[in-house]
């Protein structure tokens, strides 16, 4: 045979050959594209609980999981399971969807969560009996509520009326602190403390007489106390409260001086603000656990023809809440501020420039739970409202609220609130 023909006849069986994957060996077979066996099921839970959602697919390895959040990926869910932050009743309706992937394709599945509001004990304390009232669950109560009241020996204020009380609750250790004059009492087992029974200990502030506003790090185990005399507020702080009693000298003293009534404490950002009424001015004070001596505030917030009361920042959304006596141009009392943490200057128009606003009569306090619902209370009422999803309203609101109980606090000054 010719080179030429036994060139030719070569080429022809290689061709053969190839075309019938003789050369290669067998052929692998097709990656087959995922198909999900037991998708995420509907979940519902009350809050803080979080929600777990869990997948199963077929396919040929290697299969791939992205979860997401409403259509948006969530950083870091790419297991076969997926656990939601502690939840609030802001995430009510939301859809969870997981895309489970291969070289030959992909399949999705999604979930919703319901999330209903868990329980919230309210803890109030009112001006000029001092007792202690409880409402196991203000969320559940019918009006008029049966609060528990602690009126043990030492409950009853030491001014009589015309002074301020307050108090803060410690959700970490149980405890709550009531302070009073020179005085803060501490009740041991917060969350079923009821009946006549005495404070578990008691510190005595020496030197310290006025109205007093009080407030909490938890996380440090450091309470403060401000004491506001005509002459000016000086903020003291005892490190280790939860085990400290007697007459103890504070482990820090700062002079603000200003005669300071309604404050709020941002424990994440250690910043203190704190409102003057008789100039309806907000006075905000940076660094507060490093604060010594004499100090001036960071920034300060005025507002005009409020009649100021109460503050209270919503730290997880950055919202400022402010109360007040006297209504707005617009009728309005009940103020919500976003990017609280930049605010500053001079507010000619409160209605203008707040987020929502709410008109409910001469204003007393005002609160945000940690899920996103807002309480009120009037000057003289027995009445507390609830607006659910706060941070969601805007404007004007004009919805009714969507809890109202009667019975809970007459003209409370101290307030908090402990969801679970």
């Amino acid at each position: 045979m010719s080179p030429i023909r036994r060139l030719n006849f070569t080429l022809v069986l290689a061709a053969f050959s190839f075309a019938c994957g003789g050369s290669d060996g067998p052929s692998e077979p097709q990656a087959t594209a995922p198909v999900i066996a037991t998708p995420p099921q509907n979940a519902a839970v009350a809050t803080p609980n979080t929600a777990t959602f869990t997948v199963s697919a077929t396919g040929t390895a290697p299969l791939s999981y992205q979860w997401k959040r409403n259509g948006t990926d969530i950083q870091g869910a790419t297991g076969t399971s997926y656990t939601t932050p502690a939840t609030t009743v802001g995430d009510h309706g939301t859809q969870y969807s997981v895309t489970v992937s291969n070289s030959a394709g992909s399949a999705t599945a999604s979930a919703t969560l319901t999330v209903t509001a868990g329980r919230a004990r309210l803890f109030t304390t009112s001006w000029g009996d001092g007792i202690l009232r409880i409402t196991e669950d203000v969320l559940a109560a019918t009006s008029p509520a049966t609060p528990k009241t602690v009126t043990g020996p030492a409950t009853t204020m030491s001014g009589g009326a015309g002074n301020l009380d307050d108090l803060v609750v410690d959700r970490t250790r149980n405890l709550v602190y009531q302070a009073d004059l020179g005085t803060i009492r501490v009740w041991a087992n917060a969350s079923t403390v009821s009946g006549n029974v005495a404070p578990s200990r008691t510190i005595t502030i020496p030197g310290a007489t006025g109205y007093h506003s009080v407030f909490l790090d938890e996380a440090a185990d450091r309470l403060y106390l401000i004491v506001t005399l005509p002459a000016g507020s000086r903020l003291i702080a005892y490190n280790q409260a939860s085990t400290r009693s007697g007459n103890l000298a504070p482990d820090a003293t700062v002079n603000l001086g200003r005669a300071y009534s309604w404050t709020s404490f941002d424990r994440v950002n250690n910043r203190l603000y704190a409102t003057l009424p008789a100039t309806d001015t907000v006075f905000v004070y940076d660094g507060v656990s490093t604060l010594t001596g004499s100090v001036n505030p960071t920034r300060t917030i005025k507002f005009t023809g409020l009649g100021l009361r109460d503050i209270f920042i919503d730290v997880p959304r950055n919202r400022l809440y402010l109360a007040s006596r006297d209504a707005s141009p617009g009728g309005y009392n009940i103020f919500a501020f976003t990017n609280a943490s930049a605010l500053t200057g001079v507010i000619a128009d409160p209605d203008a420039a707040s987020a929502a606003r709410w008109q409910e009569g001469s204003a007393m306090g005002v609160m945000v739970d940690a899920e996103d619902r807002v309480y009120w209370w009037g000057d003289s009422a027995l009445m507390v409202e609830i607006y659910f999803n706060a941070s969601a309203l805007t404007g004007a609101v004009t919805k009714a609220p969507d809890k109202a109980v009667s019975g809970v606090a007459s003209r409370a000054y101290g307030w908090d609130v402990w969801t679970y």
